[in-house]
């Protein structure tokens, strides 16, 4: 192998490492020591912009404006809480789903917020919560070996080719 050729595939791995560093710092999530969390919409009271079963990805940010979307955590329904900010009590925010005539009974601060709206994606919270059974999740595992198994087979199978026209 040409020394040009190793050069090459060295700077291609330090690139690709620098590239799986930086997607993990931005995309980890929040349970793992990240910044992202990850919501799935469970309601219509962000509707029609945002539907049942849109993953919502949120970043924590220093200042939340009137007219985000945010994600908090309701100490009264034990779940997150997916809402635009319409106005601000002091030091704690008055939220509202678009599609409710009425404000939220918790008003959370800054420190209780998760984040701000960062990525949605539409229909993607279905898909998630599909994987998330574990029936699927096993079918999944299963095709993946499959699939990883029949590439090592066929690897081995066209090495064999390749030595047996050498002879």
């Amino acid at each position: 192998m040409s020394s040009f050729k190793r050069w090459g595939q060295a700077v291609l791995a330090a690139f690709l490492i620098v590239f799986v560093i930086t997607a993990w710092m931005i995309f980890a999530p929040l349970q793992l020591g990240g910044q992202a969390a990850y919501v799935i919409v469970t309601g219509n009271s962000m509707e029609p912009g945002f539907h049942l079963g849109d993953l919502v990805v949120v970043h924590p940010v220093l200042d939340y404006q009137v007219g985000d979307i945010v994600v908090y955590r309701s100490a009264e329904l034990k779940r997150f809480v997916f809402h635009r900010i319409i106005g601000k009590n002091l030091d704690h925010f008055i939220l509202q789903g678009d599609n409710n005539s009425w404000t939220d009974s918790f008003q959370p601060t800054r420190e209780e917020m998760v984040g701000k709206l960062w990525i949605h994606i539409p229909r993607a919270g279905k898909v998630v919560q599909w994987l998330r059974l574990p029936i699927n999740m096993a079918l999944m595992a299963g095709a993946a070996g499959g699939i990883l198994m029949a590439a090592i087979l066929m690897g081995r199978s066209r090495r064999r080719m390749r030595r047996s026209k050498k002879s």
